[in-house]
């Protein structure tokens, strides 16, 4: 049966998914999954012990005993035994990017001690291939300007040896940047750059030397960092499809099977003048096309494309939309704040961060969700401050009025501190109620912030920033996306596990032990959460008709979790395991069978 004629009968089996009579009509399934707990996320049926996949899609939900008996000769079974299926999770801000350089880059701008030194660049030479580079920037910066801050005149930077870094990475060339400007290569860098006792040092530069032997010891000062930085090779598409597989395969196994990257079009990125680094951390889309020409794009890919080029993405196809089952473009997304607050906060020095998307100016920015609202794009917006959310509501509202009437889903990403009334406003800006408000929630943010945000704020501000159960009673739906791989500079990570996110979302807790929610009264269900993680940004996106739950005709986008994460603990939520993921009905993870199980 031809593949389009054989999904016809879907609709028919969904609706009889119970029946007998209606099973021995479909065709018969490739693989039914049975004794399982399958939570749906499909509010016409919840709960199910079973599913049949046909193909790439869901072929039918249902009970065990019925669905067994409509397999055919070919069909393949999986007993579940009481694991917990789920859609896949779709994570809803990522920047891909960032993560395939970082790939590369062992973190080493929190190392107090050359020890966490060794060990970070050993974990990162067993995922990069033998002989290329690994870098590292701005080390101990973090460290040092915390000492900074508390008058620790003694601190020093921890030198590495050459002896030590060529035994801690043998086989791959090493750059470490230190966060005075100074920097240490190893021996195999050393031979790459042909650099030997002989080299003479460059103008206002040195190279280090042994005092006794002349011998190079690694360290790099002045004008001979940059002199060995040059010679870094450039970004090659062999070198991102390599990061990339690597990359997948770990979302994968954390069951993802979606991402809503923040992303951008190098042909049109070319067309602008731009005036600051606007689509800094936007990932090159030719990274998951290059992916996906390899046979290694395992997840589904909603672009989130740079507002700045509005104006011509239609030229090169790329209208509302656009694309297919694995790359699809949909919103377009800007920069609003970091964090711009209608009262300073309190204790830093009357900070009131920055304006606008990249610095650009808050007249052109309104004029660009204007345009691009009224060619049918959708709006997907950072914004942090309470007075930020005051602007990005009053251009919301100015695109709404300005151009014909239509279904709009708008975003807001992040949205950490409101002021009373904004969620209200917010759920009004439509008088004709036809638009729908997505709020991106990023917990890990929250947790990042615990041990400052309320001397920061004062009492009364707290009780509305983070305001997730609010956000969802006045209207809003939520998204939750793990900003992964963290901030550009490194400093911060945001763990890109949807179970440990799922965790932090309903405890607002650090996960050292998930104690003392911070408000508890903002935080949500696991149930919400899973819909923040499947059919919110399947929606948001707007294809809730093709994933983001369990129900047939829709995508075989699946994860299998060892327990039922609803009945779970925050903190053993974040220690349960992802068993088996399923893209389009095709296994892409399966626990190592040393596991057990």
């Amino acid at each position: 049966m031809h593949m389009k004629t054989r999904f016809m009968s879907l609709g028919i089996a969904a609706a009889c998914a119970a029946a007998a009579p209606a099973l021995q009509a479909a065709p018969a399934p490739d693989l039914i999954i049975h004794n399982a707990k399958v939570w749906t996320v499909d509010p016409e049926r919840p709960m199910a012990d079973a599913l049949a996949i046909a193909g790439s899609r869901i072929l039918a939900v249902g009970k065990s005993a019925e669905l067994l008996a409509s397999k055919g000769p070919s069909t393949q079974t999986m007993d579940a035994r009481g694991a917990m299926v789920l859609p896949g999770f779709i994570d809803a801000h990522t920047h891909f990017g960032n993560a395939v350089d970082a790939f590369y880059t062992a973190r080493v701008i929190d190392v107090e001690d050359t020890s966490t030194l060794y060990t970070r660049l050993r974990e990162s030479a067993l995922r990069v291939p033998k002989g290329m580079w690994i870098t590292g920037a701005d080390m101990s910066g973090l460290v040092a300007a915390k000492a900074a801050r508390k008058g620790n005149t003694g601190w020093t930077l921890p030198m590495p040896t050459l002896a030590e870094l060529d035994a801690a990475v043998p086989d791959h060339p090493v750059l470490i940047r230190f966060y005075d400007g100074r920097a240490f290569v190893n021996s195999y860098a050393l031979k790459l750059a042909k650099l030997d006792r002989t080299i003479a040092d460059p103008a206002y530069g040195a190279y280090g030397r042994d005092a006794s032997t002349g011998a190079l010891t690694g360290l790099l000062t002045g004008n001979a960092v940059q002199k060995v930085a040059t010679m870094l090779p450039p970004p090659s598409k062999q070198k991102n499809v390599v990061a990339g597989r690597a990359l997948i395969r770990e979302l994968n196994a954390l069951g993802v099977t979606g991402l809503h990257d923040i992303a951008r079009i190098e042909s049109v990125s070319r067309l602008q003048q731009f005036q600051v680094h606007v689509e800094r951390s936007y990932t090159d889309m030719t990274v998951f096309h290059d992916l996906r020409e390899a046979g290694a794009l395992s997840v589904r890919v909603h672009a989130l494309l740079s507002l700045a080029g509005w104006r011509d993405y239609a030229r090169i196809g790329i209208k509302p939309g656009a694309g297919d089952d694995f790359i699809r473009y949909g919103a377009l997304k800007a920069f609003m704040d970091f964090a711009l607050m209608r009262e300073p906060y309190l204790n830093a020095g009357g900070r009131r961060g920055t304006l606008a998307y990249r610095v650009t100016d808050a007249d052109a920015l309104r004029a660009d969700m204007i345009g691009a609202d009224r060619l049918g794009y959708d709006l997907a917006v950072h914004v942090v401050g309470d007075a930020g959310l005051d602007m990005l509501l009053d251009n919301y509202e100015a695109a709404i009025q300005a151009n014909p009437a239509r279904e709009r889903r708008f975003r807001l990403i992040h949205m950490w501190y409101t002021a009373p009334g904004q969620l209200a406003r917010a759920t009004a800006l439509d008088p004709k109620k036809q638009l729908k408000l997505y709020v991106d929630i990023t917990p890990s943010h929250l947790i990042d912030q615990l041990g400052t945000i309320d001397a920061a704020l004062g009492h009364d501000r707290t009780a509305t920033a983070f305001p997730w159960r609010s956000a969802a009673e006045a209207g809003l739906r939520l998204n939750i996306g793990s900003d992964w791989p963290g901030s550009f500079d490194g400093s911060t990570l945001q763990p890109n596990n949807p179970l440990e996110n799922i965790a932090e979302a309903v405890s607002r807790s650090a996960p050292e032990g998930f104690e003392s929610s911070w408000h508890p009264e903002q935080t949500i269900t696991v149930e919400e959460a899973i819909r923040a993680y499947t059919i919110n940004p399947a929606s948001a996106a707007r294809e809730e008709k093709s994933k983001g739950s369990i129900s047939p005709g829709k995508l075989a986008d699946l994860v299998m979790l060892e327990r039922d994460i609803r009945q779970l603990s925050p903190k053993e939520i974040a220690q349960t395991r992802v068993l088996y993921t399923w893209l389009g009905g095709k296994q892409v993870y399966a626990v190592p069978t040393e596991s057990g199980r």
